[in-house]
């Protein structure tokens, strides 16, 4: 446990902004400040000319419980396998992409509610909340996890759930980035601080704020 956290602090340092790299600091003082981007995302917003075809020997496909103990595995992960049992007890699906029966890319979806603690929302029938999108280092930059994204998307449409929400963290230009280029438009911002565990201070969350772009067919200027 202590090599796994280890390889995941240092995985901050190589991919974080100088910023975030401070932020995530100042958790080990227990002081959390988290500046965040709420996203809105779906097939009606993905560009025209985005490519959907998957890279020779790329399958997609759901995970079950069965394969929580694989996803425990990453080296510059830190969820429990007790956590990752919990989530799909919930009702939430993971999708995964596999290359030679190995798992090199999965992401999550919350069906019941946006379960960022400072934005929190119970969610419609038609809406999905999308978290923990993970690619292994040496699938990076391949663009597994934008085709990832987009399957994901076409299975929730399926399910009648064409609004989707997540977030990302202000100073995280990679997932800004990724999610960009799927056409995700921000909708919401937010900041949140929590001192030792206890006192938070957090912007309000705003469902008819993000609603009202879903509702009105449009979405605000980048």
């Amino acid at each position: 446990m202590k090599k796994r956290r280890l390889n995941y602090i240092l995985s901050k340092f190589q991919y974080n902004t100088f910023v975030q790299v401070i932020l995530d600091a100042l958790k080990m003082l227990k002081i959390r400040i988290n500046p965040y981007l709420i996203f809105l995302e779906g097939l009606r917003l993905v560009p025209s000319g985005f490519q959907t075809s998957k890279p020779v020997g790329i399958e997609f496909g759901f995970l079950s419980k069965d394969h929580m103990p694989l996803l425990v595995d990453f080296p510059d992960r830190n969820e429990s396998l007790k956590t990752l049992d919990e989530r799909l007890d919930h009702g939430d699906i993971c999708v995964a992409a596999w290359s030679d029966g190995k798992i090199v890319a999965f992401t999550w979806a919350d069906l019941a509610e946006i379960s960022f603690l400072p934005y929190r929302l119970v969610l419609l029938d038609n809406e999905a909340y999308l978290y923990d999108a993970y690619t292994s280092i040496e699938f990076r930059g391949k663009r597994i996890a934008d085709l990832l994204r987009y399957h994901l998307y076409v299975v929730l449409a399926e399910q009648g759930r064409n609004n989707l929400y997540s977030v990302s963290q202000r100073f995280n230009p990679p997932a800004i980035r990724f999610k960009s280029k799927l056409g995700a438009k921000i909708v919401d911002s937010g900041i949140s601080v929590k001192f030792f565990g206890r006192l938070e201070i957090k912007t309000p969350s705003h469902p008819k704020k993000i609603r009202a772009y879903v509702n009105l067919g449009d979405c605000p200027p980048d």
